[in-house]
């Protein structure tokens, strides 16, 4: 640890890393809510990966279109299981000041797709909706986007996440909030979710499997699979020619297919 301080302080003075960074990485290095990521954090200054530190290091990720979303790693600007969490307390947060007198009994419905990690983050997205006292639908296999948007709408739900970074590099992974309407949370709800990430002093959790058991976070239900098919399907015939070309999304469209 005195090395890697010694290596900082002299890419700081030299120039090579900026001072917002080397505020960052000394917050992540020394506070306790970051210990997590200290071993891959060592690892980067090891191998003097300067670029790498000053990208992940130098500012924090912003919701951009309807979430964040970008490379998997640990700092401010990456995506793990900080900055995931802060997102989800984030939504949580404002889902119940915006989200109406009812938003706790109608909750935050989670899916994820087939990216690494993608479970682990949707795990870590309900167990903080969970502490948090709203209630919580989670897909317990990976499920299309669209899917999503569709449960938020039957479940009537005040919000939703899609652990997904879209069509972004298999390094990536992303949180992809949505409103109650089942679209992508848009001005202003996005500059209002990033002002409470700013401002969150602590990220409430529970233990994921407990509240299962004690039915904080509920499974979605069986029946949203045929629902969504029923209300989405082409209707095919008997007078209809129709060939059909499949893509597979990474294996995230299995159960529509």
């Amino acid at each position: 640890m005195v090395n890697h301080q010694v290596k900082i302080d002299t890419w700081t003075a030299s120039g090579d890393l900026s001072d917002q960074a080397y505020q960052n990485l000394n917050i992540w290095l020394t506070e306790p809510a970051y210990e997590a990521f200290r071993a891959d954090i060592s690892s980067l200054i090891e191998a003097d990966d300067l670029d790498e530190l000053e990208d992940a290091f130098r500012a924090r990720i912003e919701f951009g279109t309807g979430g964040i979303r970008g490379k998997m790693g640990p700092g401010p600007n990456r995506i793990n299981l900080r900055t995931i969490g802060e997102a989800a307390q984030a939504l949580a947060q404002y889902v119940l000041k915006e989200g109406g007198p009812d938003a706790a009994a109608k909750g935050i419905a989670i899916a994820y797709d087939t990216r690494n990690k993608s479970d682990v983050f949707a795990r870590e997205v309900a167990s903080i909706v969970a502490a948090n006292g709203l209630s919580t639908h989670i897909f317990e296999e990976p499920r299309a986007t669209p899917e999503l948007s569709f449960a938020v709408r039957e479940l009537g739900a005040a919000a939703g996440v899609v652990i997904s970074a879209s069509h972004n590099p298999p390094r990536d992974n992303g949180f992809k909030a949505y409103w109650a309407d089942g679209g992508q949370v848009v001005a202003p709800h996005d500059r209002a979710i990033i002002a409470e990430v700013s401002g969150i002093a602590e990220i409430k959790r529970t233990h994921f499997d407990t509240a299962m058991a004690d039915g904080l976070i509920k499974a979605m239900p069986g029946s949203m699979d045929a629902s969504y098919i029923k209300g989405t399907a082409i209707c095919l015939s008997d007078d209809r020619d129709v060939r059909i070309v499949f893509s597979p999304l990474h294996g995230v469209g299995a159960t529509s297919i």
